[in-house]
């Protein structure tokens, strides 16, 4: 299955990358905005939502996270490129004014998902913070 992510300021290649003036940003959402939603309640079977807990480098769930039809990131943590459709934010930041704990992914995948899995969310006394 190909999973095509479509980004706020980044479909069919237009948008805007900083929108400065508000009032002209809302009245060309209908330019950045894709026609039909990307996403929609349990379009996925299974999800895994991963964290970056120093945790997860001394477990072996690759093979578990990788058998998920959807895998959600979204931390700073360094990773290498995986050629796997499943992985929805590989490799793209998603940005907050404040840092989170990964609390609106889980609500995104328990949104679009019947089954989620976390992994990667507990603190250790190895934290790195990115």
């Amino acid at each position: 299955m190909q999973i095509q992510l479509i980004l706020l300021g980044y479909s069919n290649g237009r948008g805007a990358e900083k929108c400065y003036n508000r009032s002209l940003c809302e009245e060309n959402l209908n330019v950045i905005l894709p026609a039909r939603p990307p996403f929609h309640p349990r379009q996925f079977k299974t999800c895994a939502v991963v964290g970056n807990s120093g945790d997860l480098l001394k477990t072996k769930f690759g093979t578990e996270i990788d058998g998920h039809d959807a895998v959600i990131r979204d931390n700073e943590a360094p990773v290498t490129q995986v050629n796997n459709p499943v992985y929805l934010f590989q490799g793209i930041v998603l940005r907050r004014g404040a840092k989170g704990t990964g609390m609106k992914s889980i609500e995104l995948a328990l949104s679009m998902c019947e089954i989620v899995d976390i992994y990667g969310f507990t603190v250790d006394p190895g934290y790195t913070e990115w």
